[in-house]
């Protein structure tokens, strides 16, 4: 028997959407919930947390489902789906049909109910508006998909095991690379990995991209990963449909690396912006022995590898580029094509040279005359040449973009969106998120630079900075730490939020590096607080390369005549990664001698300090000073009323099982009693330590009785 769940009824209503219409699993949702994420900017839709919806692995999210227990919501999901999901439905009688059935054969709905849908079935946007309705409140049934590889000749489908993100389509503009596709073709039938190497801006990704879309049907899988700076962190960031919220990074490397390992020919990964060395990437050999077929796309030199170097394209297709993005290129061909000869033959300087026109900010002989005026000369010896340590770039070439990109003449609205958007990912964010982060009204800024061609648009949604751009930005309009205020604002409230986990951390710890790496940091001591309370998010998820960067960042920034806190909170930081004990109690002590006093703004660290120093001592099998930490920690939670604080229940719990082990369980129920009773209706707690320290509680109380 199928169970009447969102997965059934999201996966029938899908079925009947004709082919021609079919969106993508985010696009359909953001058809059916609009209103509830119109209401909510802060809601997102991420592909991973989506899928994990439509198989029924994880219930829709709670701020949804909560939204549409509402009766007036209810009537929008209604007038959304008569709108949006209808009219893409070729026969919605049927699927309202199907959908009666799946709820009259699922024994667990109340037969009351199925009558009343019964009545409902006559007008269709109501009767799939109100199934909806009624599977978001339903309890959640896991279908508990558990996946093996199974090896054999062919590679597993990657759809039933990896939540990936589709592969960008090339831009509608793209022309000419008929040769390099071949070649990459071609080459495919003689080898499994290549390079796609080129300067920047010479349309690398856009080549991948329309191979993909050329010769898809060759094979079995395509999974695009855009290259965040690791391997590693590349491989643990897939989304496997059965990664667990506590599995390590670890975990997650070893288990999908091995999946990996099993992918045959049939599989092509695309490895986008690959702009490293072998000597920087150290698991670029392992994963050049996966038996798949890979292309890289990249702006460094692998002499090692099968290699398209990646040329100019000719003056004709570079013609017919901006003839698709400036209407009046055949009236101006003559200096068209002196245009293209001074900014030589480069495919991004040619395209904002055509945007640029486009906009009617200068004539083509006004831009010529600009551009020669800056008398920038790039003869074939100073061309950029790909190098070892990944600085491939020349002032000459950079100053070419630099010099059309401030021939824009942007507004300060558009100067604001640039700079924050310059410190996200590049492999993009959803838009929404975005706005939310930046506390945007609406988009119209946003969608200003999207024509401009500054700003990429993804799927899922999402709006991306060419990497050209993210460095031209950040050299010329220089974000900083003012100018991304509130967006490091946003980020610092959901990373003290400690237990509120996200699917989308990815987007925030992209973000936090790219602040790191591209801000200037105008206001250190904010700037200081915010990074400091990014770590203790980041070991949510044991992201230990992003907390490694603070850890060197706070060193950075701190001097002798720094704040006691701060000082003392590196050394907690550092302890983290200390794998001998001892010096890892070292380190924390060396942070307590720190402090003279104990005050309500230093209380919650050196509380922190005294738990982990028993931890510790209890690692080293040394209770009598274990639990004098502990206590010691738990009395200053206590008495400066830290009881609601995110570090508090875990020292708890901890304190606890240590009071078990040395044989003290008679404390333990009143203990712990008085810590819950003190919590009261509070639910700014970790839920799954305060249910372990309600089962303690339960397990005292059975063990008093049976004494």
């Amino acid at each position: 028997m199928r169970r009447c769940d969102f997965s059934s009824v999201i996966k029938l209503i899908e079925k009947y959407i004709a082919e021609e219409h079919l969106p993508n699993q985010v696009d359909l949702l953001y058809w059916i919930f609009g209103s509830c994420l119109i209401d909510n900017p802060n809601i997102g839709l991420d592909n991973g947390q989506v899928c994990r919806w439509y198989n029924g692995i994880t219930n829709v999210s709670p701020e949804i489902r909560r939204y549409y227990l509402n009766p007036v919501n209810k009537l929008k999901m209604r007038s959304d789906i008569a709108k949006n999901v209808l009219p893409l439905m070729y026969d919605p009688d049927m699927a309202v049909k199907e959908i009666f059935e799946l709820i009259t054969l699922d024994n667990s709905v109340d037969d009351r109910l199925k009558q009343k849908f019964y009545k409902y079935s006559k007008n269709k946007g109501n009767f799939i508006s109100k199934a909806i309705c009624f599977v978001l409140e339903r309890p959640f049934v896991s279908v508990g998909k558990q996946l093996s590889v199974i090896s054999g000749n062919v590679s597993p489908m990657l759809v039933d095991y990896i939540i990936s993100y589709d592969i960008p389509k090339p831009v509608k503009h793209f022309v000419g690379r008929k040769h390099e596709i071949e070649k990459i073709h071609n080459l495919f039938q003689e080898t499994d990995k290549i390079f796609l190497q080129g300067i920047a801006g010479i349309g690398k990704s856009e080549i991948a991209k329309e191979y993909v879309h050329k010769y898809k049907s060759e094979y079995k899988n395509i999974l695009y990963i855009p290259y965040s700076g690791s391997l590693y962190n590349d491989i643990v960031g897939l989304d496997f449909v059965t990664d667990l919220p506590d599995n390590t990074a670890e975990e997650k490397f070893r288990r999908h690396n091995r999946f990996l390992q099993t992918l045959k020919s049939d599989t092509l990964i695309i490895i986008d912006n690959f702009n490293t060395t072998d000597y920087d990437e150290e698991l670029l050999a392992d994963v050049l022995l996966y038996n798949c077929k890979i292309l890289f796309t990249t702006r460094s030199r692998f002499d090692d590898g099968t290699v398209i170097d990646v040329e100019e394209i000719n003056k004709n297709d570079l013609l017919e580029l901006v003839g698709k993005l400036y209407p009046e290129t055949e009236e101006n061909r003559n200096i068209i094509e002196q245009l293209i000869d001074e900014i030589h033959l480069h495919t991004f300087g040619i395209e904002l040279i055509a945007r640029l026109l486009n906009d009617s900010i200068l004539t083509p002989d006004e831009l010529l005359k600009k551009i020669k005026a800056e008398n920038i000369n790039l003869n074939s010896a100073d061309k950029i040449k790909a190098v070892k340590d990944n600085s491939s770039r020349k002032r000459t070439f950079y100053k070419h973009i630099s010099l059309l990109f401030s021939l824009f003449d942007l507004s300060d609205k558009q100067k604001y969106i640039m700079q924050n958007i310059s410190v996200m990912p590049t492999s993009g964010i959803p838009t929404r998120r975005f706005a939310y982060w930046l506390d945007l009204s609406d988009l119209n800024t946003v969608n200003e630079l999207i024509d401009k061609g500054f700003i990429n648009v993804l799927p899922e949604h999402r709006i991306s900075i060419h990497p050209i751009m993210q460095e031209i930005t950040a050299a010329d309009l220089k974000p900083s730490i003012s100018a991304c205020q509130t967006l490091c604002k946003n980020l610092q409230f959901i990373c003290l939020q400690r237990h509120n986990k996200v699917e989308w951390y990815k987007d925030i710890f992209g973000t936090v590096e790219n602040i790191i790496k591209f801000a200037v940091k105008d206001k250190p001591e904010f700037y200081l607080r915010f990074i400091e309370d990014v770590f203790p998010y980041m070991d949510n998820y044991d992201y230990k390369n992003g907390m490694k960067i603070i850890i060197d960042e706070m060193e950075k920034s701190l001097n002798k005549d720094s704040n006691t806190r701060d000082k003392a909170l590196l050394l907690d930081y550092k302890s983290y990664f200390e794998t001998d004990y001892k010096k890892k109690i070292e380190l924390m002590d060396k942070a307590l001698s720190l402090f003279d006093t104990i005050t309500s703004e230093n209380a919650q660290l050196i509380a922190n300090l005294h738990s982990n120093i028993g931890g510790a001592y209890r690692m080293l099998g040394n209770y009598k000073k274990a639990k004098a930490y502990m206590e010691n920690g738990a009395s200053i939670m206590i008495d400066f009323g830290l009881i609601h604080s995110a570090d508090c229940l875990p020292q708890v719990l901890n304190y606890a099982m240590l009071k078990q082990e040395i044989g003290e369980r008679k404390d333990v129920l009143p203990f712990l009693e008085k810590i819950t009773r003190n919590l009261g209706n509070k639910t700014n707690y970790d839920t799954k330590t305060y249910k372990a320290i309600t089962q303690m509680i339960e397990t005292c109380k059975l063990s008093e009785t049976s004494s």
